[in-house]
């Protein structure tokens, strides 16, 4: 007898060590709900009563509650801790807002040398699942204006391109959040392809985009840095 309530209490001893940071009723409450199927409980009153000597109150709290109740007790925590999880994960991919009005700074953008296709001014509309990003600017002397609506869900999404050709994009959002990359493609007058990827981040105050494009005519990289009007 005595040597098997030496094993029960080693047993019970190593398995609290585990639970160090609950308080004196937790552990006791959950060493209780841990074994009682396992342990008589004589020998369970008896460990508890040398380990624990002032808990009288609390193990016949214990003892006087239903395993169903103590059961649902900690299933409401179980819930309560799976639907935070839920909402952490659910809100790990969301971006930040680049929403404003924008206007190039040229001293402290990097442009292409021969030519730079930088806009004059970016207005950013953005929405749960949508960004919509109005360009203006000039090339080669003409004024112009382009439209585009991008999906931020990863789905494909179509906009006008240059001389009446369709241009297809995909955003993806960063793991960290913090940048958007926008993949967009459109025919060439070649019978070629053009491909254009521009990466949006915030590097406060201003909107920072980093702006790739290439064709069979070649590859130009710019760094737009942008004020908010």
């Amino acid at each position: 007898m005595r040597q098997r309530l030496g094993m029960y209490l080693n047993f019970v001893r190593n398995r609290i060590a585990y639970h160090s940071e609950l308080s004196h009723e937790q552990k006791v409450r959950t060493e209780y709900f841990i074994y009682i199927h396992s342990i008589k409980p004589n020998y369970m009153q008896r460990a508890l009563s040398i380990i624990f000597p002032q808990t009288v109150m609390i193990r016949r709290m214990a003892s006087s509650m239903s395993i169903k109740k103590l059961i649902n007790r900690h299933m409401k925590k179980l819930i309560y801790l799976l639907a935070f999880s839920m909402l952490s994960i659910a809100t790990m991919g969301e971006g930040i807002n680049f929403s404003g009005t924008w206007k190039l700074n040229n001293e402290k953008s990097i442009l292409f040398d021969q030519f730079s296709l930088a806009p004059t001014q970016i207005i950013v509309t953005q929405t749960a699942d949508t960004l919509v990003v109005e360009k203006h600017g000039s090339f080669q002397g003409t004024e112009y204006v382009t439209k585009d609506k991008i999906s931020l869900d990863g789905k494909e999404c179509v906009n006008s391109g240059f001389m009446g050709s369709k241009k297809t994009s995909t955003a993806v959002w960063a793991e960290d959040g913090k940048s958007l990359t926008i993949s967009s493609k459109m025919p060439t007058q070649d019978q070629g392809e053009a491909t254009m990827v521009e990466v949006f981040l915030m590097e406060e105050p201003n909107l920072k985009v980093l702006f790739n494009a290439a064709s069979s005519m070649g590859e130009m990289a710019e760094i737009y840095l942008l004020d908010k009007q």
